[in-house]
């Protein structure tokens, strides 16, 4: 995916993470950044990666958002099929997983994997102020935890 596109799909994403963040007062949603080397032992082509979800256009992403947010809340103490989706449905919208890598399939869209966690998670969290419990290297901009971003200094040598 070019450098353009990429940038277009993770701000897609990051604010419908940062949407769900405010929406339902998670202090700890991170950004997700794009990770070329997550999980490089794995095939991420692979039907059933640990955790990952399909994308195929941005508002069918949009349309998913939205009714996990509504069967989150109609819904709080049941399980993935109790809600009716599936668990990859819900693993981008995890507030602890902070990076994401992508391929295309064969049968079309991308199939995007996540990290730091490997594994399927149900998105538990205590509720705060958004953005106000960002991990370290991390900072809270409109409810989402974005990371610092480096900065250089170039020295003169006299």
């Amino acid at each position: 995916m070019e450098e353009r596109r990429r940038a277009d799909f993770l701000s897609v994403i990051n604010n419908l993470r940062r949407d769900v963040a405010n929406r339902f007062k998670i202090p700890y949603m991170h950004e997700l950044v794009f990770d070329n080397t997550l999980y490089q032992q794995y095939d991420i082509s692979l039907k059933d990666f640990a955790c990952s979800f399909k994308f195929r256009s941005y508002d069918k992403l949009r349309l998913e958002s939205l009714f996990i947010t509504d069967s989150i809340i109609s819904s709080r103490n049941k399980t993935y099929y109790e809600i009716g989706v599936t668990e990859n449905n819900f693993q981008f919208l995890s507030p602890l997983q902070k990076r994401i890598r992508y391929s295309k399939p064969k049968e079309g869209g991308l199939k995007c994997v996540l990290g730091p966690i490997k594994e399927r998670i149900w998105w538990y969290y205590s509720e705060g102020d958004p953005g106000s419990l960002c991990d370290d290297g991390y900072y809270n901009y409109d409810g989402l935890c974005i990371m610092i971003p480096v900065t250089t200094t170039a020295t003169k040598v006299l």
